[in-house]
């Protein structure tokens, strides 16, 4: 098993630290995500957490949020911040 994690480390494929899910309104979904996915976009860069949302049928929307706990809380932030 650790031979495994080695290979999928030196591939680039790191389990996260940490999965979190946010659900969100759907009527602020469109803010969190901006125009052409800008927001989205500037909030990944600024924290590198992965943030998905692709289900965009539910409501709320649940949006996924992974990587270091660090990068994780600080997306979170950012998200609620500009839900608000």
């Amino acid at each position: 098993m650790e031979d495994q994690d080695l290979a999928n480390r030196a591939r680039g494929f790191m389990r996260p630290e940490k999965i979190d899910i946010l659900q969100l309104p759907k009527s602020v979904i469109g803010r969190v995500i901006g125009k052409a996915g800008a927001t989205i976009k500037d909030i990944r860069e600024r924290t590198g957490a992965r943030i998905d949302a692709r289900d965009q049928t539910e409501d709320p929307v649940q949006v996924l949020l992974s990587g270091t706990l660090e990068a994780c809380e600080h997306a979170k932030a950012l998200i609620l911040e500009v839900a608000d």
